[in-house]
């Protein structure tokens, strides 16, 4: 497992508390931390059989959406119907499921808290994190929707993707029209 130097200063504590994410970096990389935004990550250059794993997932499981996102080393996929920690026994089946990257999963339980990397690594170039699309027909909760524009906004900030008209929450909003 992972070793537990890792904590949080008492601002972003009380961020978690209040919000519900904080901003931390460790190790040179910054990234956002979610108490229950469940994000997975997948290091892999194939990246279809991710998204049919989540396709086949949702197919299943109507009530189910995520917010896929490309990198440059693979996949994040953020789920939008539901909250729950990352110690959660539904949680730990899920990620495993759908072959999430182990050592990620690991950290997040270790820490009880999802993470989701926001700046480029250092001394990676050509770096990037960029909106996909959505999988799923479920309905996003409010609170996730909100966690999800606050980690594209940050994406923006730090140079990981660029502003568009396609960024997520236009998307979702596009997609909601279609459904009523």
């Amino acid at each position: 497992m992972y070793s537990k130097r890792f904590s949080l200063d008492q601002k972003q504590t009380d961020s978690l508390k209040k919000y519900g994410f904080c901003v931390a970096t460790v190790a040179g990389i910054k990234s956002i931390r979610f108490n229950n935004f469940i994000m997975l990550d997948w290091d892999t250059p194939h990246r279809g059989e991710v998204y049919q794993n989540l396709k086949q997932l949702c197919h299943e499981n109507p009530e189910e959406l995520w917010a896929i996102y490309d990198t440059f080393g693979g996949v994040h996929a953020f789920r939008l119907n539901c909250t729950e920690l990352p110690t959660s026994a539904h949680s730990i089946a899920l990620a495993y499921k759908l072959d999430a990257d182990i050592r990620y999963v690991e950290l997040c339980i270790s820490r009880n808290l999802w993470s989701a990397r926001i700046a480029p690594k250092p001394d990676r170039n050509g770096d990037f994190i960029c909106f996909k699309g959505f999988v799923g027909s479920g309905i996003a909760l409010p609170k996730t929707q909100w966690l999800l524009q606050i980690h594209h906004n940050l994406l923006i900030k730090y140079g990981l993707t660029t502003p568009s008209k396609n960024s997520p929450i236009s998307s979702l909003i596009r997609q909601i029209q279609l459904v009523a």
